[in-house]
């Protein structure tokens, strides 16, 4: 019987050892940067390599380690967007930019932020993707790692699920390969700064766009299996315009201002949302984005697509090893671009981008439309390549706008 207990009671600190190492090695390699107690050492642990996968647990504990009283609130395409400008009138500017995210994801995040923050401001960056209410949320979406509720209550365990990863043999790996990954000496972005430009390839420009085209075709505006574009309700799920006013609700009752800007998306991704049909949709959401703004006197609502002289960057050839002034892709703005942005609500630059209102819109939207049929003329290239696409994936449809500019 004694032999047995030895066993057990060797096997018990074994197993308690090697635990421990578990818990050690992955709280200071901190390979998803979640605690803010965790050292960072160039060549060790100062790249963390393995957030691309767990960037919404990241940013959930992210969030924590600042204090703000503005919160820039998006997609990946907010990157865009300086954190420092007399816009804000602050100096306490808290970006959140969460990669491929729906509106519902925003509104969490936005109740998660707000519970632990004085918000005084959120500018909202909306990319139109974000609003179909077919588009689900991604797989490393996590409620209970954030502090509030959908109803709005507070989430007792959510700290304790945000550390969990702590004992888990994944992080682990991650963290063994967080290691070995450094490169040598002091280079890349910081680990607190999700930097687009870190994740460059050698794949030329023009391929690139090429296929992220093909994947916003395919995939990104009309997700299958339903492959529609829609802001009704889906099943039980709320739907993306209400997601948006009850962030807009909750800003009213905590005395928060709301800036919401269109993304001023490359001429190229304006061309796919044509030519899979969905231009209606995206002249419907300006409609929907006015209106509210209308209704609510703490709601403005900037438009700042089309296709203006930025938009109109001229993609390199194919094959060719360069890259745009303007813009990183068609969906991602440079941040020269946004600070023009910010220039723009702050009171300059006049001629790029619009305060959407009721009198003016119809205008508007129809400058638009005939920006895309002058863009097709003058970039023949970059057109025909969306159709090609649409068309070999089954989704070309025939072109409205034409008739709506000679109406």
């Amino acid at each position: 019987m004694s032999i047995y207990k030895n066993y057990l009671k060797r096997l018990g600190i074994i197993s308690f050892v090697l635990m421990a190492i578990v818990v050690a090695t992955n709280w200071f390699i901190d390979p998803y940067h979640v605690y803010a107690s965790s050292p960072r050492i160039h060549g060790i642990n100062f790249h963390k390599f393995a957030l691309g996968n767990n960037i919404r647990l990241h940013l959930a504990s992210d969030i924590l380690k600042e204090k703000f009283d503005v919160l820039v609130l998006g997609a990946s395409t907010a990157e865009g967007l300086p954190t420092s400008h007399p816009y804000y009138k602050s100096d306490s500017v808290y970006r959140l930019a969460i990669a491929g995210s729906n509106s519902y994801e925003m509104l969490r995040y936005f109740q998660h932020a707000e519970a632990n923050n004085d918000i005084k401001h959120i500018l909202i960056l909306a990319d139109f993707f974000s609003f179909n209410a077919y588009r689900r949320p991604t797989v490393d979406f996590r409620e209970d790692i954030l502090d509030i509720t959908s109803e709005g209550n507070f989430n007792p365990t959510a700290q304790f699920k945000r550390v969990s990863n702590t004992f888990s043999i994944d992080t682990f790996i991650d963290s063994i390969e967080t290691i070995t990954t450094q490169p040598p000496g002091r280079v890349g972005v910081p680990a607190n700064k999700i930097g687009l430009d870190s994740m460059k390839t050698n794949t030329p420009l023009f391929d690139k766009m090429h296929n992220i085209d093909r994947y916003h075709i395919e995939r990104g505006y009309l997700p299958p299996p339903h492959k529609k574009f829609s802001f009704d309700q889906i099943d039980a799920r709320p739907s993306p315009i209400s997601n948006l006013e009850k962030i807009i609700k909750i800003a009213k009752a905590k005395g928060i201002r709301v800036d919401l800007v269109i993304s001023p998306s490359h001429a190229r991704a304006l061309g796919v949302i044509n030519v899979v049909g969905i231009w209606d949709q995206f002249e419907n959401w300006k409609r929907i984005l006015t209106l509210m703004a209308s209704e609510n006197d703490h709601f403005t609502a900037w438009d700042f697509s089309g296709f203006h002289p930025y938009a109109l960057d001229p993609v390199p050839a194919p094959g060719e090893q360069s890259r745009m002034i303007w813009y990183r892709d068609q969906i991602h703005f440079r941040e020269p671009i946004g600070q023009k942005i910010l220039d723009r609500m702050d009171g300059g630059n006049e001629g790029f981008g619009v305060m959407l209102k009721q009198d003016m819109l119809d205008e508007h939207l129809k400058k638009i439309q005939i920006g895309l049929l002058e863009w097709k003329k003058k970039f023949p290239r970059d057109a025909n390549d969306i159709e090609t696409i649409a068309k070999k994936s089954g989704l070309l449809t025939p072109d409205q706008t034409q008739k709506k500019v000679n109406h």
